[in-house]
């Protein structure tokens, strides 16, 4: 893929989730009950991770057509891959998922590399902490153990709703960063 489809296809996904996060919510103002909450928060995550997804590809994409942007490593974690030998001593691709906020920071931190901004994340906010806190409430949904983990509470709508508020304001931050940034270098290339 190409970096041209891949920011394109970044943007049709950023509209697709933030429609499904926008619908579900609307629907949980008229339906307040625990499968719109459940919903509501397992669709965000969904947008988080989709995006995290994006982001990544629109770096492995750059990196081809700037192959000195990202060390082989950070490609490969990018790619998320690992390499191992075969039983009969062949070279074998395998995947290697990584924790969804490590992998979140690693990849704003490649992406607004593209763009040579200066761009932080702020985990010192209270955003990002309760972005660890929803990761585990998400994981709790996703994969119940039992009823307790599909039961939602006060506090844990709160956390999730102050994580989705961190990221969304984090990512919009970064596009923000990225956009001046690039329209800098397209000035500054002009002249």
């Amino acid at each position: 893929m190409n970096r041209e489809l891949a920011v394109n296809q970044m943007k049709s996904v950023f509209t697709l989730l933030s429609n499904d996060v926008e619908e579900i919510r609307v629907y949980g103002k008229e339906n307040n009950n625990g499968f719109a909450q459940r919903t509501l928060l397992r669709t965000y995550f969904a947008f988080i991770e989709g995006m995290i997804c994006q982001l990544r590809l629109v770096a492995i994409a750059t990196a081809k057509d700037y192959p000195d942007l990202f060390s082989n490593k950070e490609v490969i974690l990018l790619k998320e891959e690992r390499y191992q030998l075969s039983p009969k001593g062949k070279l074998e691709t395998k995947a290697n998922f990584q924790k969804n906020l490590p992998m979140l920071l690693f990849t704003i931190n490649c992406y607004t590399r593209i763009h040579s901004p200066d761009f932080t994340v702020k985990t010192d906010e209270r955003g990002w902490e309760a972005l660890n806190d929803y990761s585990r409430i998400r994981n709790n949904l996703m994969h119940p153990k039992s009823l307790n983990d599909l039961e939602l509470d006060g506090s844990s709508l709160k956390t999730s709703t102050e994580a989705a508020k961190w990221f969304k304001s984090t990512l919009l931050d970064m596009f923000a960063v990225c956009a001046k940034a690039e329209e800098h270098n397209r000035n500054k290339n002009c002249r």
